[in-house]
This record gives structure tokens, C-alpha cells and sequence, in this order.
């Protein structure tokens, strides 16, 4: 009796050996893969905090915002030589409406 229990926890420990170093190889994959992935993430959100406790973004946030304040300054300037424009030729329809009325009188 004592030796068939032995064979059987035997063979049970043969089967559970595999199934125990599948699982820590999958375990260890998958610490691998959630470590790359939060290297990557940290990375993308790097803050530096300096001295004056100022956050300072990282280079690609920082490149993002001067696309966006260049775009801005941009349309700016578009607008403020639209309304330049628009100016100009109210004016030129006023000196008409304004010929135009004194033509009729």
C-alpha cells in the first residue's frame, strides 16, 4: 500500500512538473511584456521636475505645442490681413454708396 501511494504521488509530481515550469515560463513572458510596455509608456510621458519644482514635458509634447502655437500665430495673421481687407473694401463701398448718393441728389 505504502509503495502504490508512493508511485502515485510519483506520478502525480512527473505530471506537475510541466504543467509548474509552463506557468512560470508564462509568468515570466508576461512580467517581460508589461515591463516593455511601461518602459515605453514612461518614456512617452516623461516629466522632469527640476529644482523650482516646474514640470517640464518632454520633447514630443514640446514639439506638439510649438506646432500648435505656430499654427495659431498662423491663423492670426491670416485673420488680422482679412480684416485688413474687409476694411479696405468696406471703405470702398462706402466712398460708393456715398458717390452714388450725392450723384442722385
Amino acid at each position: 500500500m505504502e509503495t502504490s501511494r508512493g508511485a502515485l504521488i510519483e506520478k502525480i509530481m512527473f505530471a506537475l512538473i510541466p504543467i509548474l515550469f509552463s506557468c512560470i515560463v508564462y509568468l515570466i513572458n508576461s512580467l517581460s511584456s508589461a515591463n516593455e510596455r511601461i518602459t515605453m509608456l514612461e518614456a512617452k510621458n516623461q516629466t522632469i521636475v527640476t529644482a523650482d519644482a516646474l514640470h517640464e514635458m518632454n520633447n514630443i509634447l514640446d514639439l506638439a505645442r510649438e506646432k500648435l502655437r505656430q499654427d495659431l500665430l498662423t491663423l492670426q495673421t491670416e485673420n488680422i490681413e482679412r480684416s485688413a481687407e474687409n476694411k479696405s473694401s468696406v471703405k470702398v463701398l462706402e466712398w460708393r454708396i456715398s458717390a452714388l448718393e450725392s450723384h442722385q441728389k
